[in-house]
């Protein structure tokens, strides 16, 4: 609090406004004398004015700009690994189109396309070559 006037961090202002709004909804609602009322708005400054008060809402705004930073970290992780799975899953497709499109060279007498993985990729055996 400077002169009064109650400065926050922009993490904060959402949480501190909405408590403030929230007890002075209450306070307004109160079937209380206007001394009564009085009282309490003071206490509730003296309280917004102390050192509890600053030290939580410190706490808040600091999580929140941590928070903030995870999600950035979140959101720029999650794009690099669907970036590398699209990457899979792209060479899954174009695999398909030349297996297919070998295949019904084969059925027509034609001559089959070679082709060579983009990638060189050692991956488990999953389909077992037949011997005859």
């Amino acid at each position: 609090m400077d002169s009064d006037i109650i400065v926050v961090h922009p993490f904060g202002v959402c949480y501190i406004a909405q408590i403030l709004r929230n007890n002075i909804v209450d306070l307004a609602q109160a079937r209380a004398s206007k001394k009564e009322i009085d009282k309490k708005a003071k206490n509730l400054v003296d309280y917004i004015a102390g050192d509890e008060f600053k030290t939580l809402a410190n706490d808040m705004i600091y999580r929140a700009k941590l928070l903030g930073d995870i999600l950035n970290k979140e959101v720029k992780a999650h794009a690099h690994l669907w970036k590398e799975r699209f990457g899979h899953y792209k060479t899954i497709h174009d695999n398909m189109v030349t297996v297919d499109n070998n295949t019904k060279a084969i059925i027509k007498g034609e001559k089959v396309q070679k082709t060579f993985a983009s990638k060189t990729i050692e991956p488990p055996i999953l389909l077992a070559t037949i011997k005859r």
